[in-house]
């Protein structure tokens, strides 16, 4: 009944990937407002994540290795790659050992988004510190390229690793 609704209600469009795309909003829509009603307010915004994510997994805006550090934290790395990893660069009370072993690990295992990313720490120390320490680090602007070089949820990841508790959904 609900999906016969949506059909209904999502406009025609011109061609069938028109009519596709509008399905598919109306759909999604109409799914998760009947979902959202039945959860508590507290559940709302990790439920609108996971379809936000699921979405953006699905058209390839999200990285399988990205979605894997932000659930599961750091990845295995070779004993090789172990002993290339420079010391912690900043001070432990901004970034623990840990945390610096979850950025390293992104960095080993997706090169091609993360590389250069603990040298960046050690090379940009006081921008890093200062973009750590300021109040809404979600919303400032991240240190050097890095902006510009992560999307927005590879930049969720390093702030899981600087700030956990201004990711704003509990897992």
């Amino acid at each position: 009944m609900l999906f016969n609704k949506a059909i209904d209600a999502s406009p025609q469009g011109t061609n069938q990937e028109e009519r596709m795309t509008n399905l598919i909003n109306v759909i999604t829509k109409m799914i998760y407002t009947n979902v959202s009603r039945g959860l508590f307010e507290r559940d709302k915004a990790i439920f609108s994540f996971l379809i936000a994510t699921s979405i953006d997994k699905n058209n390839g805006s999200i990285d399988l290795i990205s979605w894997g550090l932000l659930l599961r934290g750091s990845m295995t790395i070779s004993e090789a790659a172990k002993k290339k990893q420079i010391p912690n660069p900043m001070p432990l009370n901004i970034l623990d050992d840990l945390s610096f072993e979850f950025l390293y690990s992104a960095q080993v295992n997706s090169p091609d988004f993360y590389g250069g990313l603990t040298e960046a720490l050690s090379e940009n120390n006081k921008e890093w510190l200062a973009w750590a320490t300021c109040e809404s680090p979600q919303t400032a602007m991240f240190p050097g390229e890095w902006q510009t070089k992560l999307s927005e949820f590879q930049r969720l990841v390093l702030l899981k690793a600087f700030r956990p508790e201004k990711i704003g959904v509990s897992f």
